[in-house]
């Protein structure tokens, strides 16, 4: 009993390469998209950007594990804008704060349209992480889109013709199939095809020898006259 060919058969490289290069686009494109929901209002914070008022503290979350003055501790709360017209509930205070804030604690805060995050009113860092996020997954897209790129350049790219199409008679010397006169690929035949075609050509049509044909270009090469000379007796 033989062993199956789907155990013995090599991987294909390029099948594998198309769908690691698919995944990176996906994965890139998904990744940026949000990275850039993220960056744009924090880049707004950082510039002065959106609606200034007051974040309440109501629930305190994990520190994060740098010492001491570096270290931050998240917070939930709600802000209210300073003439009353905005109020959002349960939101993330971006950037956190140090250790010792108390829930009912108000800092002044800034709202430039974010889905989950409030700023502080001197908030200028925030953005340099959605930043990095955008700038790392922009970059697995690019990466994702050049390796496609050459699978394009070969599906449009033509290809010369089997030696094996040549040998049986599939094909001529001149790159014709048999009953047409359109020439395909001549100008990539290769020198062993071209022989191989014109001895296929004599075997099928034994009326006479075959014109020379250049090897590389696959032309016919008319036959020159013998030059007759006149000799003086």
């Amino acid at each position: 009993m033989g062993v199956p060919t789907w155990i013995v058969k090599p991987p294909n490289m390029r099948v594998r390469l198309m769908v690691v290069a698919i995944g990176w686009v996906v994965i890139g494109a998904v990744g940026a998209c949000g990275s850039g929901f993220m960056f744009v209002p924090d880049w707004q914070a950082a510039h002065g950007g959106g609606v200034t008022g007051t974040f309440t503290l109501t629930q305190p979350l994990s520190c994060d594990r740098y010492p001491p003055p570096r270290q931050r501790c998240g917070w939930f709360g709600d802000f209210r804008s300073v003439d009353g017209t905005t109020v959002r509930r349960d939101m993330e205070l971006a950037g956190g704060l140090p250790p010792g804030a108390q829930a009912g604690d108000t800092v002044p805060a800034r709202d430039t349209g974010s889905l989950t995050a409030i700023y502080q009113s001197n908030d200028s860092q925030s953005w340099r992480s959605s930043a990095s996020f955008l700038a790392i997954f922009s970059a697995a897209f690019l990466i994702g889109i050049i390796l496609l790129q050459p699978r394009r350049w070969r599906t449009r790219s033509g290809r010369p013709p089997r030696r094996d199409a040549v040998a049986d008679g599939r094909l001529t010397a001149a790159g014709r199939r048999p009953g047409t006169g359109t020439p395909k690929h001549t100008d990539r035949m290769h020198p062993e095809d071209a022989d191989r075609g014109a001895a296929t050509s004599r075997a099928v049509n034994p009326v006479g020898p075959a014109p020379p044909r250049d090897a590389f270009s696959a032309k016919a090469i008319k036959p020159r006259a013998p030059r007759l000379r006149c000799v003086k007796r």
